[in-house]
């Protein structure tokens, strides 16, 4: 990957670099926190950190920012005591707001940061009045606000930093068995369908255990032989965020991946859709494959280098083209209703069936 380092020396680098990993810190502490049931709630901002600390360095201090609730390099550009921080992310009394609001609904008039209101763009009137002061003070000072989820969505070939929020087990009403994800991408949660198919409908083995198994070696679940039985819980995989019961591998909750996906294109009974495949998994913090954490192998990483040069490669099939599945998108975006899109892949089988996955 290459950016353009034009004018930046390696001092002023150094210094972003380290500014966008204090916040990464602070998230696997975060995380493993919540694990320990010593913090009762955490928005990751994992994968965020540039936009946030960029976007807050460019700002005079004296500036405002208002922040959404994946915004945690703002606070840590903005030089907030640590202590005073931490202890609002554990409610205790020396934070912010005394115990209440948790990690995202505070701010702070000393460090010139107004917390987030609401998810739905509540900020921006809040924004728009204060640059309004400034113009009409004839103040030369900018106001910067988030909002908003982005391009924070699944949805083309590509490398994936992911967060595991559950890994569901599910059946088709034909008996076949697979694996329902649900993930956190750049603060966004959202499902992949049928990720990995277990079972074939007359309980043979599918080719997506062995993605299952890279699944389990490199999110530091051995190989999947002693993994508990899953739990019910309830996940937001319906139609338009319906919560759904399903069961649960607790066992790889809040665990981060890179998930290599490609796209798929085909037709079915003449309609176009759509499948998102998962073409291998790799380790976060060193990118290497269940292979090479198998063979302790001294070239972590290899294999993602070179599956990197290609991870853009999308599958057309049924004769179809990129101009075809260009206007297809452009069409469900015009007659989507709501921010689940209706190229998912949906599973046949209702959640929470009787599974045969972990019995004994």
């Amino acid at each position: 990957m290459n950016f353009n380092t034009e004018n930046l020396d390696k001092e002023t680098l150094l210094y972003l670099y380290k500014a966008m990993v204090l916040p990464r810190t602070i998230e696997e502490k975060m995380l493993i926190a919540l694990r320990q049931g010593k913090i009762s709630k955490w928005f990751s901002s994992w994968g965020q950190e540039a936009t946030s600390v960029g976007s807050a360095l460019a700002m005079n201090k004296e500036e405002y920012i208002l922040t959404m609730h994946r915004n945690l390099g703002v606070f840590t550009s903005r030089e907030i005591p640590l202590d005073r921080l931490f202890s609002q992310f554990q409610g205790k009394m020396n934070g912010f707001t005394k115990g209440r609001d948790r990690s995202f609904h505070f701010g702070t008039q000393e460090f010139k940061i107004v917390g987030m209101i609401s998810h739905l763009g509540s900020q921006m009137g809040v924004a728009d009045g204060i640059a309004l002061s400034h113009l009409l003070n004839q103040e030369e000072k900018c106001t910067l606000v988030y909002t908003g989820d982005g391009g924070a969505y699944i949805n083309s070939s590509g490398m994936y930093e992911v967060i595991l929020k559950a890994v569901i087990v599910d059946k088709t009403d034909k008996g076949s068995e697979f694996i329902n994800l649900w993930v956190e991408h750049q603060g966004k949660e959202q499902p992949i369908y049928q990720a990995m198919r277990l079972t074939n409908n007359d309980g043979s083995p599918n080719l997506g255990v062995k993605t299952f198994t890279k699944l389990c070696i490199v999110a530091g679940a051995a190989n999947g032989q002693d993994i508990p039985d899953p739990v019910t819980r309830s996940i937001p995989m319906g139609k338009g965020g319906e919560e759904k019961e399903c069961e649960v591998l607790e066992i790889f909750d809040d665990t981060p991946v890179i998930l290599r996906i490609q796209m798929e294109y085909s037709k079915y009974e003449g309609k176009i859709r759509s499948t998102k495949s998962i073409r291998n998994i790799f380790r976060f913090e060193d990118k290497a494959t269940a292979s090479e954490i198998i063979n302790n192998s001294e070239e972590k990483g290899k294999q993602y280098a070179e599956e990197e040069q290609y991870a853009d490669k999308v599958t057309y099939k049924d004769e179809l083209t990129k101009e075809d599945i260009e206007a297809w998108i452009k069409e469900q975006k015009s007659n989507r209703t709501s921010d689940k899109s209706s190229s998912d892949k949906k599973p046949s089988g209702g959640f929470g069936a009787k599974r045969t996955f972990g019995s004994k």
